[in-house]
């Protein structure tokens, strides 16, 4: 059947071009001998604009800006706005890591979070009776 109204679908291409500028910070994460270091891209933003928990083995970062807007004058052009922004990143550590394990430091808006891999347990060989 044909569609009753020229607008239906409108809505879900609002909600698609919204997500277009969504911001959704850049996130490395390296693994050396010892553990795992993430590094996540949080401009203007500082330690008191961020949380960060760990909650059944996911680590999420959650950061709202906080930048108050009333400067003086008119803006020509403006591609770098990240007042009121607001993102979430989340992802798995491995078993074992616990919060005492996790240490998070924000420099030069970089948030740079590390955590040691966790001990492994040696293979237990069960015997067949």
């Amino acid at each position: 059947m044909a569609s009753q109204t020229p607008f239906e679908g409108f809505n879900d291409f609002t909600e698609e071009f919204r997500k277009l500028n969504e911001f959704r910070p850049s996130l490395d994460i390296k693994e050396t001998e010892e553990g795992y270091t993430a590094q996540l891209d949080l401009p203007s933003m500082t330690k008191e604009d961020v949380e960060i928990t760990l909650n059944e083995g996911v680590l999420t970062v959650d950061a709202k800006n906080t930048v108050d807007e009333k400067e003086a004058g008119k803006w020509h052009l403006r591609e770098r706005n990240y007042s009121q922004q607001q993102i979430t990143r989340s992802w798995s550590i491995p078993a074992g890591v616990t919060q005492e394990d996790i240490k998070a430091r924000l420099d030069n808006g970089v948030l740079t979070i590390s955590y040691p891999k966790p001990e492994e347990e040696p293979v237990k060989r069960i015997s067949i009776e």
